[in-house]
C-alpha cells in the first residue's frame, strides 16, 4: 500500500485568489456598466427634458428659446428640428403682433378721423394720431384750393405758423408732395438731406431728416397729401410703407365724407338765403301793391290842395307875409307828390332809365347832398378808392342815388356820437363793388338777417319806418345786382 497525501492549503489559497479576483472583477465591471449606463441616461434624458421644458415654455408664456445641444445622433436631430420650429413660430408670432399693431393704429385713426364731420376738425384728429402710431414729430395737410390750380396747407401740427407760411402754396408736381398728388403713389425717404426732390428750403432748414408725402385717396382719386417728418433719420420698413398708405386711404375717404358733408352743408344753407330771398320778395311784392293803394288815394287831395294852394298865391300880393306860408305849403306838397310818385313808379315795378356813368361820380354826387348832414353829426367821410379806379356801369343813377342816400343816412345814425364813414371801390370778375363801411355799434346777429324786411327798423318811431333798406334791395335787384351786409355787433362801440 502507497500512501500519498498531498497538501490542501495551496490549493485552498488559489481557490480564495480566484474567488476574490472573480469578486473584484464582478464590482468593477459593476461599477463601469453603471457609470456607463448612468452617462447614457443623462445624454439622453437631459436633452429630453430640455425638449420638454421648451415645449412647456412656449405654451405657458411664448417664450421662444432655442436648444444649444451638441450631438450628430437623433437627439442632435431632434433639438435642430425644435430650433428650427421655434424660430419659425417666434416670426409667426412675431408678425402676428406687427398686425395686430396695425389694425390697432388704423382703428385709432379710423375713430379718431371717424368723430366729426368738420373738415378741419376731421384733419387735425388725422394728423395727431398718424404722429402719435409713426413716432414723427412734424406734419401738414395740403387741399386743393377753391379752383384746384395749387395747393394749399389745410391743417398742421407740430409746426409754427412762420413755417406754415414759407410751405402754404404748391404747384402740382412741385416738389415730393406735388409728385405725389399726381402719382398718387407715397415716396418715404429716411433721409431728405440734399435730396434735389425737396422744392422748398425751409424743410431743410427746420431741421427734418426722415420725410414722408402720402396720398390722401378715395376711389381711386387723390384727394389731398399728407406729410409727416422727424428729426431723426428714419428707415421706413414694406410694412411701415403699407401701414401709412392705408391709412392715407382711409384719412382721404374721411375727407371726402367731410367734403361732402361741407357741401351739403353748404347746399342747404343757400337753400335757405333763396327761401329767405323768395319771402321777402314776396312781403316786398305785397308792399308794392299796398303801396299803389296808399299812393293813389294820396294822390287825389295833394292835388286839391296844390291847386287851392297855387290859387291862393295868384290871388295875394306879393308883398303880403301870408305869401311865404304859401310857398312853403306848395314846396312841401311838391316835396309830398314827388314821395308818392317814386313810390308809384316802385310799386308798377318800371324798368329803370339806364345810363353809362362811372360809379365814383354818383357816390361823389350823392355825398355832396349829405355833406352838411356829415358836420352836422360830426362824422368825417373817408373816400378810400383810388381816384384812376373808376368803373362804368349802367344803372339808374336817380336810383342809385336813392340807395345811397339810405345807405348813409342809415350810418349816420348808427353813429350818434360821430365817428368814420368810409368808402370804397372795387372790382372783381366783372362786377363793380361798393363797399359802405361805418363805425357804429353794429347790428346784432339775431336780426341781421331781418334788416332788409319791410317796415322792420331799429331806429325810433318817430325817426324811421322801415323801408329805407327794404326798398334799396328792390332797386338793386332789379339792376341784376346784389346787397349784403356784414357787422360785428360791439366791435366799434365806445
Amino acid at each position: 500500500m502507497v500512501r500519498l497525501g498531498l497538501s490542501l492549503n495551496g490549493i485552498t489559497a488559489r481557490l480564495q485568489e480566484i474567488i476574490w479576483t472573480s469578486i473584484s472583477i464582478t464590482l468593477l465591471f459593476l461599477s463601469v456598466a453603471f457609470l456607463v449606463t448612468y452617462i447614457a441616461a443623462k445624454r439622453i434624458t437631459g436633452p429630453l427634458l430640455r425638449l420638454k421644458q421648451g415645449v412647456e415654455a412656449i405654451e405657458e408664456g411664448g417664450a421662444y428659446e432655442r436648444l444649444d445641444i451638441d450631438a450628430v445622433d437623433e437627439i442632435g436631430h431632434l433639438a435642430a428640428s425644435f430650433n428650427l420650429m421655434v424660430g419659425s413660430l417666434k416670426k409667426k408670432d412675431e408678425e402676428i403682433m406687427r398686425h395686430v399693431q396695425e389694425l390697432s393704429a388704423l382703428n385709432s385713426v379710423a375713430c379718431a378721423v371717424n368723430q366729426s364731420l368738420d373738415l378741419q376738425s376731421t384733419m387735425q384728429d388725422a394728423l395727431k394720431e398718424v404722429l402719435e402710431v409713426t413716432g414723427m414729430k412734424a406734419g401738414w395737410i395740403y387741399l386743393p384750393n377753391e379752383d384746384s390750380s395749387l395747393f394749399k396747407v389745410a391743417a398742421h401740427k407740430g409746426v409754427d405758423d412762420r413755417f406754415v407760411k414759407k410751405i402754404d402754396l404748391l404747384e402740382p408736381g412741385e416738389g415730393i408732395a406735388g409728385k405725389v398728388a399726381i402719382s398718387g403713389k407715397p415716396i418715404m425717404q429716411e433721409n431728405i438731406s440734399g435730396d434735389p426732390r425737396i422744392s422748398r428750403g425751409a424743410v431743410w432748414d427746420e431741421g427734418f431728416k426722415a420725410f414722408a408725402s402720402l396720398p390722401l385717396s378715395s376711389k381711386e382719386t387723390t384727394l389731398g397729401v399728407m406729410n409727416i417728418a422727424s428729426y431723426d433719420t428714419h428707415p421706413f420698413t414694406p410694412d411701415e410703407a403699407d401701414l401709412l398708405h392705408s391709412i392715407g386711404g382711409l384719412i382721404g375717404t374721411a375727407i371726402e365724407n367731410s367734403m361732402l358733408y361741407e357741401r351739403v352743408k353748404k347746399q342747404l344753407e343757400e337753400i335757405e338765403r333763396a327761401q329767405d330771398k323768395l319771402v321777402r320778395t314776396a312781403r316786398l311784392a305785397s308792399l308794392g301793391e299796398l303801396s299803389a293803394n296808399v299812393a293813389h288815394e294820396i294822390n287825389n287831395p295833394l292835388t286839391g290842395v296844390l291847386t287851392h294852394t297855387s290859387m291862393l298865391m295868384d290871388d295875394m300880393p306879393d308883398t303880403d307875409p301870408g305869401q311865404k306860408r304859401l310857398h312853403i305849403i306848395y314846396d312841401e306838397t311838391m316835396r309830398i307828390r314827388y314821395i308818392v310818385r317814386n313810390l308809384l313808379d316802385f310799386a308798377r315795378q318800371t324798368e329803370p332809365r339806364m345810363e353809362v356813368v362811372s360809379v365814383v361820380d354818383v357816390i361823389k354826387d350823392t355825398l355832396n347832398l349829405v355833406s352838411h348832414l356829415a358836420k352836422v353829426a360830426n362824422v368825417r367821410i373817408v373816400e378810400e378808392y383810388r381816384q384812376d379806379n373808376s368803373p362804368l356801369v349802367s344803372i339808374d343813377v336817380a336810383q342809385m342815388k336813392q340807395v345811397l342816400l339810405n345807405l348813409f343816412n342809415n350810418a349816420f345814425h348808427a353813429m350818434p356820437d360821430g365817428g368814420d364813414l368810409k368808402i370804397d371801390v372795387t372790382t372783381s370778375n366783372g362786377w363793380a363793388n361798393i363797399h359802405i363801411k361805418d363805425t357804429g355799434c353794429g347790428i346784432p346777429k339775431e336780426i341781421i338777417n331781418k334788416v332788409f324786411d319791410p317796415f322792420f327798423t331799429t331806429k325810433p318811431g318817430t325817426k324811421g319806418t322801415g323801408l329805407g333798406l327794404s326798398v334799396s334791395h328792390g332797386i338793386i335787384e332789379k339792376h341784376g345786382g346784389k346787397i349784403e351786409v356784414e357787422s360785428v355787433h360791439g366791435y366799434y362801440c365806445r
